[in-house]
């Protein structure tokens, strides 16, 4: 066997790894996921989500801020 023909093994072991790890990742979060879960996302809602955590976030420390004894810096 030549170092070609070992690497050529080498690179098909690599795939078949790498095919096996996909399928059985696959497999897991189709068992821990409902499809409607995984297929119901819809453009943007992470985004909007985020944002809107960020709102309540600076609502949270502005309030606070004006609690008695806060300090400010």
């Amino acid at each position: 066997m030549t170092g070609l023909h070992a690497l050529e093994f080498a690179a098909w072991a690599a795939g078949a790894l790498l095919l096996g790890w996909i399928v059985r990742d696959a497999w897991c979060t189709s068992r821990d996921y409902d499809e409607r879960l995984l297929t119901s996302s819809r453009e943007g809602e992470i985004e909007k989500d985020l944002i809107e955590a960020a709102a309540n976030l600076e609502r949270i420390e502005d309030a606070v801020e004006r609690l008695p004894g806060a300090k400010t810096s």
